[in-house]
């Protein structure tokens, strides 16, 4: 299996996403607010904790946790900005703190049960085969490990990375033409030519984006011996979207938030093989 086939692209690849760590630090500090609410809740805190961010990119969330109690924090990716830890001279190898995914046949270098935690941020949009991803999180989890999803909505109202509206459910190419002939266009984008944007779409909608539906994720989901669960509690107080505070407020109250901004996807492996 190829890293095309299973990954469009992964967190450590996206230009906009860095652009956000980069400009705004506190948003990763917000995510790990979250993180350790999941921790406290799920699995107890305790410097034994062992924890994987899948798709770590540059690794922040990575250092953050080993720098605030959890020294037992890795990070996995493909390539892209994630290859400079390793120019760099960072930790990194086969043992390494960061290691690189092993793309034929998909393969986390880690061993089974390995971790009491498995966490991602902006990556599951991206997977093209997420039977392969999800299977390798519970080959790695331990029994009773916790695996934590944040990832945009399907039915988010513009698109997360190409800010098409409705752009995760309606891709078929008339719909995000459409839109590009309209001037609908992330930041990173701007100022390209209209051919050169329009090949960047494609490719997006090709091979960058997979979001799955409810009731798909659900039936992929009930392959393994998971709980499955939304962490909305958390998310309302530590990681609210930039939009108007009474918008937010009716989401989250009447859990839409899910729907049509963010998901929470917590999974537990349940006791077993």
């Amino acid at each position: 299996m190829t890293i095309k086939n299973l990954f469009g692209h992964t967190v450590g690849n996206d230009k906009e996403v860095m652009r956000e760590y980069r400009q705004n630090p506190a948003r990763i500090f917000k995510f790990a607010e979250v993180l350790m609410a999941v921790i406290e809740q799920h699995i107890g805190r305790r410097s034994s904790v062992r924890i994987l961010d899948i798709g770590c990119g540059r690794g922040e969330c990575v250092r953050y946790l080993r720098s605030n109690g959890y020294p037992n924090s890795f990070g996995v990716d493909f390539e892209g900005p994630f290859d400079e830890i390793f120019s760099e001279g960072q930790d990194g190898g086969s043992q390494g703190v960061f290691r690189k995914l092993e793309t034929e046949p998909y393969f986390v270098p880690f061993e089974d049960h390995s971790f009491d935690l498995i966490f991602s941020r902006h990556v599951v949009e991206h997977v093209k085969d997420h039977q392969a991803f999800f299977g390798e999180i519970y080959r790695l989890l331990k029994p009773e490990g916790v695996s934590f999803h944040l990832f945009p909505a399907r039915f988010r109202l513009l698109e997360a990375h190409t800010k098409i509206p409705f752009g995760g459910a309606l891709t078929t190419p008339l719909w995000w033409n459409l839109w590009a002939a309209f001037g609908v266009r992330p930041s990173g984008q701007r100022g390209v030519a209209i051919s050169e944007y329009r090949n960047w779409l494609d490719e997006m909608r090709k091979n960058r984006i997979n979001y799955l539906s409810t009731v798909k994720l659900r039936d992929l989901l009930r392959q393994w011996r998971w709980s499955i669960d939304y962490f909305d509690c958390p998310l309302r107080a530590a990681y609210s979207p930039n939009m108007p505070s009474p918008i937010f407020f009716l989401l989250s109250f009447t859990n839409l938030i899910r729907t049509f901004h963010v998901r929470a996807l917590l999974l537990k492996r349940t006791a077993g093989p």
